[in-house]
């Protein structure tokens, strides 16, 4: 995915497997984590290759000092949890060790020029830099710690702090010389070195995003912050343009019901994201009585779930939705769910789910079903074994609830338009039995 937004994939072809990939700080190019077997047969040699945007390898950068310190190639690889290279040709690396994390610093030639480890428990990241420099963050692992950000200085060998926060934060990186950059739980921010006084750049909540980790975040010379966020296992790429103007945020309140916030929230997740000048809030502690009294006022919020006020009595609250829904939009939906959106004919509401209750029967004969028909073809097959059998065990009262009574205007029981009851009569005696089998 490019920063325009174009999304494709590419494939091309290679002689050998590449493990790993991270960036080339300062470019386009990228470089893949390689390692070969040696004549002996048990050895590897292992090494970086740093290839431009058509693939083609440019070179390589040794890492012999991996040589006989791991058992085997798939340990040496996943020992590596990230790794860069900078624009000088250095190779950064962060390892897992028997005492946790470790940042080496290694240089084309393949020797170690410096290492760093932690004193406390802490979690590491590379930072590809503006400049083409690679820092390193490490934020001490629980709540309430802090995270700096660290460059390793090849001449001295010791890490020098480029900027710093009081609180955690999933990622740090530079917008430029004197700003820092940085991605928390609440959203993406900018703020001087010492992290004083930030200024929040973009808030997940506002377009819906809820995400436990973000992995990478970097800005090009044209201020856009280009990053990695997890959400719900999936990892996501977003790309940040700085406005040109002032944009204002237009608030949507949505009244719901707590009972349905589960299967409203994935679509204002989707709405927010899809649509990032609005911004939809859900609310579920509204009383009924207060709705409405807001509602009669004019005030109030804008989108309601109806199971909170009723739909039909509430006629007169309602904006029509005719001139929203166009011909294209109608042909794509069933109309008799569309008309359950009707009040007189006009459209006040639109349905946001439904079920289907189909049965379905291999006999040519049957044309027309009503209970009866369905009871007597049950009869009429004595090898049947179960009309359904979902829940299991002996459940003769769901048979009727499920099979025989979809509501009083539609129900084997009585009839809603004569007012006459099956209670007391033969049909309905096989019914029972069918229930009580």
């Amino acid at each position: 995915m490019t920063a325009e937004g174009r999304t494709g994939s590419e494939r091309f072809d290679r002689e050998d497997q590449a493990w790993d990939v991270g960036p080339v700080a300062g470019t386009d190019h990228y470089a893949t984590f390689d390692m070969e077997a040696l004549e002996n047969g048990t050895d590897y040699r292992y090494f970086l290759t740093e290839r431009d945007e058509t693939h083609a390898a440019l070179r390589e950068l040794p890492l012999d000092f991996l040589k006989g310190s791991v058992p085997s190639g798939v340990e040496a690889i996943m020992s590596f949890s990230d790794f860069a290279v900078d624009l000088s040709g250095a190779v950064h690396l962060i390892r897992q060790t028997g005492e946790g994390q470790q940042y080496l610093l290694v240089s084309p030639a393949g020797e170690v020029l410096a290492e760093y480890v932690p004193k406390d428990s802490h979690s590491m990241r590379l930072a590809p830099l503006y400049d083409g420099r690679v820092a390193f963050s490490s934020a001490a692992n629980g709540d309430g710690k802090g995270t700096v950000l660290l460059y390793m200085d090849p001449e001295t060998g010791r890490p020098t702090e480029l900027a710093s926060l009081e609180s955690f934060a999933y990622c740090l990186n530079l917008l430029d010389e004197g700003t820092l950059l940085y991605a928390d739980q609440e959203g993406v921010y900018r703020s001087g070195l010492s992290g004083k006084k930030p200024e929040l750049l973009y808030r997940w909540a506002d377009h819906g995003i809820l995400t436990s980790r973000v992995p990478a975040i970097q800005a090009d010379e044209e201020g856009q912050i280009a990053l990695i966020y997890e959400e719900s296992e999936n990892y996501n790429y977003l790309c940040l343009k700085p406005t040109t103007e002032d944009v204002e945020l237009c608030e949507i309140t949505m009244a719901v019901s707590p009972y349905r916030m589960s299967a409203y929230q994935p679509m204002v997740v989707e709405f927010n994201k899809r649509y990032p000048q609005y911004h939809v809030e859900l609310k579920s502690d509204y009383d009924e009585t207060a709705l409405l009294t807001e509602l009669v006022a004019g005030k109030g919020p804008v989108l309601i779930d109806s199971l909170l006020t009723g739909f039909e009595a509430q006629e007169k609250q309602w904006e029509p939705l005719d001139t929203l829904i166009g011909a294209d939009m109608a042909e794509e939906l069933f109309p008799s769910v569309l008309d359950m959106g009707r009040i007189h004919g006009t459209l006040y509401g639109v349905v946001t789910d439904f079920r289907l209750r189909t049965l379905v029967t291999g006999d040519p004969a049957l044309k027309d079903w009503d209970y009866g028909a369905f009871i007597q073809c049950v009869e009429d097959r004595p090898e049947l074994e179960a009309i359904f059998n979902f829940y299991g065990g002996d459940y003769g009262s769901y048979f009727i609830t499920s099979f025989l009574s979809h509501g009083i205007d539609d129900t084997y029981l009585l009839d809603a338009e004569t007012g006459t009851m099956n209670f007391d009569s033969s049909d309905f005696r096989k019914a029972l039995e069918l229930a009580g089998k």
